[in-house]
């Protein structure tokens, strides 16, 4: 309906185009008619009423005949041209009018892009929703299976724990403190803090496997010793000293190096 009320529209000012030329065409027409023929009688008049006007000969005349002769073929050629560009017109209008055509009809056909894309999904058959619903209906199913097996195995978990609690209660009442563990903790705890400041070490830790970082307080200066080990080994590869002056501490640390004695270099 919609393209039919296009075509027709169409139609309509088409007509109203050609009209409208056609009424301007005949309008010029008259007017040259009008305008040739005062200028005939301005000069009819100018040569009568004029002392000096030329005289009217055979050979003027000639010459005028011929004259007019040349502007009436040169008129019939542009007329020729102008008939030859109006049928290329023609044609041309009909390959556009067809492609137009074409197109309204695509974009008017149930089957086009966007028609398509709009209506893909409203366009659905009892067929479709019952087979939409079955599917739904099994999902559901598979959920409320996959639900019930969760509290199945939420419910063990529960008798598991309540098993391991009871188990962990029983060992805690049935445990017997040993003071001895409290005082072997204490004694390791003296001891290492009293090493510590008889070798005036402020921290130890390991960048990583092989790697091992010591930090002494010595005359109120910080020592940096680093002992870098083979890996998964006890045997020393390197040692490095921050912190002080190569020459006072390099003999030293090059001699445990080389007899991998990582041991005395705790003691620095």
């Amino acid at each position: 309906m919609a393209l039919k009320n296009g075509l027709v529209k169409m139609a309509l000012w088409d007509s109203k185009i050609l009209r409208l030329l056609r009424a301007m065409y005949k309008f010029k027409s008259k007017l040259k008619f009008l305008c040739l023929e005062q200028n005939a009688k301005d000069k009819y008049v100018k040569t009568i009423v004029s002392d000096d006007a030329p005289l009217v000969t055979p050979a003027l005349n000639e010459e005028l005949r011929v004259r007019n002769e040349g502007k009436k073929a040169a008129l019939r050629e542009h007329k020729a041209k102008l008939a030859e560009r109006r049928d290329d017109l023609r044609a041309l209008s009909g390959f556009v009018e067809e492609g137009m055509y074409r197109r309204l009809q695509e974009s008017a056909s149930p089957h086009s892009p966007s028609i398509h894309a709009l209506t893909k999904d409203t366009r659905c058959t009892s067929i479709t929703y019952s087979l939409q619903l079955d599917g739904q209906v099994e999902e559901m199913q598979a959920l409320d299976a996959e639900l019930a097996d969760a509290h199945e195995k939420i419910a063990t978990l529960r008798s598991v724990r309540a098993e391991v609690e009871k188990a962990a209660e029983i060992s805690a009442d049935e445990r017997v403190e040993d003071g001895r563990v409290t005082e072997l903790y204490d004694w390791f705890s003296t001891t290492t803090l009293t090493y510590h400041a008889l070798v005036s070490l402020l921290s130890a830790h390991s960048e990583s496997n092989n790697e091992l970082r010591l930090t002494y307080r010595v005359h109120e200066r910080e020592v940096c010793i680093t002992l870098l080990f083979i890996p998964n080994t006890r045997r020393l590869a390197e040692a490095r000293a921050e912190g002080v002056e190569e020459h006072v501490i390099g003999d030293v640390v090059d001699a445990h190096v080389m007899e991998t004695m990582y041991l005395g270099l705790y003691g620095l």
